[in-house]
């Protein structure tokens, strides 16, 4: 069973700011980075584009989950925060390319939730969606549009429901929005960008409604594709599950484009967390790492391949959730803390051309999650979220090789510290399956193993006691902190 005394949070995204509005400074450098605790800290991170180098940060108090370039440099951002570098701004901010915060651009997206999901910006548009009931304080329920000069509400009305949990992205003509369908056809429609209305034309019909939690949930926009992945079993009256390429003028399935990358044990879904496309590829995120696919057929490019990996992922939980090009260099973000062997703690770069890794920042935490990257002229601005704290992971007590005779554990932590490990009895069973704790007393502590970094160790322990129901307690803590809340995992001996 998976032990997480640190769990991963939802993704984060992040946008920027006019030349046009004064502006307030933010930190004077990235060591704001630095001022962590236990707890998950959330920030933006504006990065040099051709060197990956750290240039500057700011600090919202909930995870950025979308941003856009402004055209300027900088970037519209969204998410869950109401707080930008501790000035109110009610989960819309502009940030300009030196991480400035706009003083002047203040919309709000209010109600149920509540963050703001996706963006996307068509010239003087900026189109807003998410688990909002009112933008810019006016009625608009999870999806409108803000003037994005002066953050004022525009009256731009899709069609009512249009798709729950929408994703946007920006054609040149045209707004895609893709999501779960509810009283629209398909997961995938069109809008137009001046009213909102659909375009009768779109033929591209993705199903969703008959999938428990289908949708549409990534969109990537090459010269004569539009590609996208989710949880879906038909496009346009054929059968494609999980990833796809429509013509982006008609929506006609592109039959033909068909990467190899559906997961095994899910049918109707994929294992694909991100798309990018680039000058002569495709590239696509998953749990192992990022390959690189045939814009065309969806081949996999042998030659090309960037692996990542998670310390503490021993059941899985490794991801790649963002992608973006810059030059010669291809940057990931997501849910590792290593690419090509080499430490790289939720984010990194890799060389475009050959996939290798290539130098770049990398933060100190303990534990990390980036989830957006998103380019503006030469800069890129990177949505992640820090902490102190370790993150644990434990194998070795699968219930289909129980009862033990001894412990044969494998002990991850994401940092330097140590795992101390007790054995106790009395666990309410229950209780646990809902907790994660049996509140019991250990009645004998077997040993701490101690990690001089990031890895993982073995931990080996005859049991002594009499047959029936044991638990053993696993107490992380890192290097010169406190000792973390204890995991508990039950077993038979």
């Amino acid at each position: 069973m998976r032990a997480l005394i640190v769990a991963t949070v939802a993704a984060l995204a992040t946008t920027g700011c006019s030349a046009a509005h004064r502006a307030t400074a933010p930190a004077k450098s990235p060591g704001i980075l630095r001022d962590l605790t236990s707890d998950r800290s959330s920030f933006g991170v504006i990065l040099d584009g051709k060197s990956g180098r750290a240039l500057a940060a700011f600090r919202v108090n909930n995870p950025i989950r979308a941003a856009v370039p402004d055209g300027e440099g900088g970037w519209y951002v969204g998410g869950g925060f109401i707080r930008v570098n501790g000035v109110l701004r009610k989960r819309l901010a502009h940030i300009d390319a030196n991480g400035h915060l706009d003083a002047k651009w203040k919309p709000e997206a209010n109600g149920n939730g509540v963050s703001v999901a996706s963006l996307a910006r068509i010239g003087s548009r900026l189109y807003v969606a998410g688990d909002f009931a009112r933008l810019d304080r006016r009625p608009r329920r999870w999806l409108g549009a803000v003037d994005a000069g002066t953050g004022k509400l525009l009256d731009w009305r899709p069609p009512r429901a249009a798709v729950n949990y929408p994703v946007l992205l920006a054609g040149r003509d045209r707004l895609y929005v893709g999501g779960y369908a509810v009283e629209a056809a398909s997961g995938l429609i069109v809008l137009r960008p001046d009213d909102g209305r659909t375009d009768p034309r779109w033929r591209g019909n993705v199903e969703t409604s008959n999938i428990e939690g289908g949708s549409v949930r990534i969109l990537a926009l090459g010269e004569k594709r539009l590609y996208f992945a989710g949880m879906f079993e038909t496009v346009d009256g054929k059968t494609v599950r999980g990833v796809a390429a429509v013509d982006p003028a008609s929506g006609e399935l592109l039959p033909q484009w068909r990467p190899p990358l559906r997961s095994r044990f899910c049918t109707a879904c994929t294992t694909i967390g991100a798309l990018a496309v680039g000058r002569r590829r495709v590239f696509a995120g998953t749990p192992g790492g990022v390959v690189a696919l045939d814009p065309v057929t969806g081949a996999i490019d042998r030659d090309w391949r960037a692996r990542i990996g998670l310390t503490t992922g021993i059941y899985g939980g490794a991801g790649v959730t963002a992608i973006t090009a810059v030059g010669d260099r291809a940057y990931l973000a997501g849910s590792f803390d290593s690419i090509d062997g080499a430490r790289r703690r939720a984010f990194g770069a890799v060389d475009l051309t050959t996939g290798h890794v290539v130098g770049s920042w990398t933060p100190r935490a303990n534990n990390a999650y980036g989830s957006v990257l998103v380019r503006s002229g030469a800069r890129v601005l990177l949505g992640i979220e820090l902490t102190r704290a370790l993150q644990f992971d434990v194998g070795g007590l699968e219930a289909a090789k129980q009862p033990f005779g001894k412990l044969d554990l494998l002990l991850a932590l994401s940092g330097a510290g140590s795992v101390r490990v007790g054995l106790g009895r009395r666990c309410n069973y229950e209780s646990w399956t809902e907790t994660g704790s049996c509140r019991g007393r250990v009645t004998t502590w077997l040993g701490t193993v101690r990690f001089k970094s990031a890895g993982r160790r073995r931990f080996r322990h005859r049991i002594a006691g009499p047959s029936g129901r044991y638990f053993v307690r696993f107490v992380p803590q890192a290097a010169g902190g406190r000792p973390q809340p204890p995991y508990d995992d039950v077993f038979r001996h």
